[in-house]
């Protein structure tokens, strides 16, 4: 139930389509729910939502601009075809192109980039295709010049990997439940791993969501995963998805 909490409130906005997706989602992962058991979802929801600390317009500034930051993709041409020249938090951004043409080793070089900036934080990888190698992220580090700054440190792939965590995900279904229950425990401050999560790839959105893409009732299906994206990259936490087949923008 706390993940279905965590999808109504992730949309609960004064906006009707949202709604009507989060209800569409909801019915379809729980047959049979009744009206009343709904509704009364939509009011534990709504109270997540408004459960938020109050503070002065000033704070609410210095508080956004404490976690503003960008992250380097790790390729400094990538970073100069960036709005912000680079990953900032709070955004998704897409990479989309043909297969072999460095979506992969892109995503490798962001996410080794990003532990390197802050030693404490985790970082999640949702591998859809197999991609994900450690001996791959282990070369990278210990070979290429970008890293060497953090090698000097004292930083090793060990300590890199201790906390790298990847998620192998091959369907839709399960690409939104994981990134429900990702969203889930951001919200509660649950989980250590999740209060140091300060990036988040997927290789490669394409391959899960174009079974779904123009089925018949899976528009509301496919907003709801754009908007949970959406919810987890307001943590403060840069989301990067790769894609072959289709935009998330479909």
């Amino acid at each position: 139930m706390a993940a279905t909490y965590s999808a109504l409130s992730s949309v609960i906005r004064n906006d009707h389509e949202l709604m009507v997706t989060a209800e569409t989602y909801i019915l379809e992962r729980v047959p049979g729910l009744s009206e009343e058991a709904l509704r009364e979802i939509k009011l534990e929801a709504a109270r997540n939502q408004l459960n938020v600390p109050m503070m002065s317009g000033l704070e609410a500034v210095e508080s956004e601009a404490a976690r503003w930051h960008v992250v380097s993709s790790g390729c400094p041409g990538i970073d100069q075809l960036l709005q912000y020249r680079g990953f900032a938090t709070g955004t998704i951004t897409e990479f989309a192109g043909m297969s072999a043409t460095g979506k992969t080793q892109l995503a490798f070089f962001s996410i080794l980039t990003s532990l390197c900036l802050v030693p404490q934080s985790t970082a999640l990888f949702v591998d859809s295709n197999c991609s994900f190698s450690i001996e791959r992220i282990k070369t990278l580090f210990e070979k290429s010049d970008r890293f060497h700054a953090a090698r000097e440190q004292g930083m090793t792939a060990e300590h890199i990997l201790s906390r790298l965590k990847v998620s192998h995900c091959y369907d839709a279904h399960q690409l939104l439940d994981l990134l429900t229950s990702l969203q889930w425990s951001l919200y509660n401050q649950t989980g250590e791993f999740e209060g140091q999560l300060k990036f988040l790839i997927i290789d490669s959105v394409g391959s899960l969501l174009a079974p779904v893409v123009g089925l018949p009732g899976q528009q509301a299906f496919l907003s709801s995963v754009g908007v949970v994206l959406d919810a987890i990259s307001s943590y403060g936490i840069p989301v990067v998805v790769c894609a072959f087949e289709i935009s998330l923008s479909c």
